[in-house]
């Protein structure tokens, strides 16, 4: 009796696993790419339940889609549940004095799209030549409390 009901239970979180791997995934309500001055580096932020980032170097995928968030300590995690109130892009091209240093100056060269979001906050993405930059801004009044910042780095599998 006993190794039967193991059984029953065993099989009902089996099939409870196979029918979850089974859904299809929740599509994001909107997808935002951004691609490096050069062309060569292309991130895409996906915006749904939560923000996920990903990035493609050379067409080649680098990192899978990943969440990105940031949980103050009152409990509110923005970038989660937010609706996209608007998409601002510009380009960047200036030239950044450095008083120290083996150089004079230093280039800045990049493509920025920030996504203005419902719950207060904005995420700002860069793409660099040689890289992609996130960084939450927020217009919520006063002081706020950071608890976590999440940041899941997720590499492809392999083919």
């Amino acid at each position: 009796m006993r190794l039967e009901t193991l059984t029953v239970f065993v099989g009902a979180v089996l099939g409870a696993a196979v029918a979850a791997f089974a859904q299809p995934a929740t599509q994001p309500a909107a997808t935002e790419k951004l691609v490096s001055p050069d062309g060569r580096i292309e991130a895409t932020l996906l915006i749904g339940e939560e923000i996920r980032y990903a990035l493609a170097v050379d067409g080649r995928a680098l990192l899978a889609p990943a969440p990105v968030s940031l949980s103050l300590a009152d409990g509110r995690v923005l970038g989660r549940g937010a609706r996209v109130l608007r998409v601002e892009r510009k380009e960047i091209d200036e030239t950044i004095p450095t008083p120290l240093g083996k150089r004079a100056a230093v280039r800045n060269a990049c493509r920025e799209l920030a996504l203005v979001l419902s719950d207060g906050a904005a995420l700002r993405a860069r793409t660099y030549d040689d890289g992609l930059a996130l960084r939450w801004e927020t217009a919520l009044p006063g002081r706020i409390r950071v608890r976590d910042e999440g940041f899941v780095v997720a590499f492809p599998e392999e083919p």
